[in-house]
């Protein structure tokens, strides 16, 4: 079996750049469908399937750059710990807030979270 590196090698960079933005659009759309279903327990089933199938290609396309750029988790678990950290705290502060009233039209239709 080849390793992630020789598929990305085989098809080169130019090709998987562009295949890694086609199977991220594919996942967004895969999120979106499940979102937007009717509900219905087979049809949530199928659209569940679906993002799982498409997170397995994008994670596969971001190990092909891993081995590519030789990052190992420990280059990203930094990186991955400040980014949820900045996060949380964005939310505490409420530093969304302003982005939440002009998408809804103002501050009574958002509920308050405590």
């Amino acid at each position: 079996m080849m390793t992630d590196r020789e598929v990305f090698e085989y098809h080169g960079w130019r090709e998987q750049c562009k295949h890694i933005t086609s199977e991220m659009h594919e996942l967004t759309s895969a999120i979106q469908e499940h979102e937007l279903s009717s509900g219905k327990p087979t049809e949530l089933l199928k659209s569940w399937n679906n993002i799982c199938e498409e997170i397995a290609d994008v994670e596969f396309m971001l190990n092909q750059i891993k081995e590519k750029y030789l990052i190992r988790e420990e280059n990203t678990k930094a990186w991955g710990d400040y980014k949820r950290k900045r996060e949380h705290k964005r939310i505490k502060e409420g530093y969304y807030e302003q982005d939440r009233k002009q998408s809804t039209g103002g501050d009574n239709l958002l509920p308050k979270e405590e």
